[in-house]
């Protein structure tokens, strides 16, 4: 019976360590994948408001860097999908919310080219909030938008993120920054 013992002590302390080894390795090897994985942020992503609630989009932005040109995020917001359309009168605030671990710039457009001269970024008000475990993080608003039930309607947005080469710096590097966007709905009446 003692040689039972230790002949499962080593097999014990080999399992031990190597469940430890996989619950370390792992979160690294599938952060790694994921983050090579991420989309092209030039995709568009569409989502529907047909009744009232909350959505957010999570805006992934794969190696980010300086550089003079912004990097685009194209998205849509309508009113209707596969044939169905929202039923009362709707109306919708959206926030780009974000961590405030890189010097980023934004801007907004709604249903126009951003390289317009008389395009105008939508993006109205800009606040850094603190949450309960103590992380900042900037909340910037647009007005807010209506949609109707008489017809379908879309929105279609282009989110300009800047990361200034001025900021071309080491203590940047390996900084990550989290991007959402915050779509909340709610019935209106006329």
């Amino acid at each position: 019976m003692m040689r039972k013992r230790k002949a499962s002590l080593p097999t014990t302390i080999f399992l031990f360590v190597l469940l430890v080894l996989i619950i370390t390795l792992f979160p690294l090897t599938y952060s790694r994948y994921e983050s090579k994985a991420t989309s092209d942020a030039n995709i568009p992503v569409a989502r529907y408001i047909l009744e009232a609630g909350y959505q957010y989009i999570d805006v992934s932005i794969p190696n980010l860097v300086p550089r003079v040109t912004p990097y685009v995020y194209n998205f849509t917001i309508a009113n209707n999908k596969d044939g169905q359309r929202t039923e009362t009168l709707m109306e919708y605030d959206l926030k780009v919310v974000t961590t405030t671990n890189l010097q980023l710039d934004y801007e907004l457009y709604i249903n126009e080219d951003y390289q317009s001269s008389s395009a105008i970024n939508k993006l109205t008000s800009t606040n850094i909030i603190q949450d309960d475990d103590g992380t900042y993080f900037k909340e910037m608003a647009t007005p807010k938008s209506y949609f109707t039930y008489e017809y379908n309607e879309i929105n279609n947005y282009t989110l300009l993120v800047y990361f200034p080469i001025t900021h071309k710096n080491y203590k940047y590097q390996n900084q990550v920054e989290s991007i959402f966007i915050i779509i909340e709905s709610k019935q209106t009446i006329q």
